[in-house]
């Protein structure tokens, strides 16, 4: 009987977990949306000796989608060297 009241406690938080994680999803979502400032997320990209190459998209927010002229799918898992060269040149 105690195992299983474990497990259901344990479920139970598991569960909570897994709520509080995707309330704070939205919550995030509903901030990053609510701005007048176009917010790109990225991930670093580094080469075998750790020096930073690059960035990848991970997260865009409406504004951004809007300067950028493209939804969200076609931004994320892009590189910042891809969709901005200009940056990256050294001319």
């Amino acid at each position: 009987v105690r195992s299983g009241s474990r497990r259901s406690r344990s479920q139970r938080f598991m569960k909570d977990g897994v709520q509080e994680a995707f309330t704070d999803a939205k919550l995030l979502r509903a901030a990053l949306d609510s701005s007048d400032n176009g917010i790109i997320i990225y991930d670093c990209l580094r080469d075998d000796q750790g020096t930073l190459v690059d960035f990848r998209v991970v997260l865009v927010n409406q504004k951004a989608q809007q300067l950028a002229n493209r939804p969200a799918d076609q931004l994320i898992g892009q590189t910042a060297r891809a969709l901005f060269p200009r940056t990256f040149e050294t001319d």
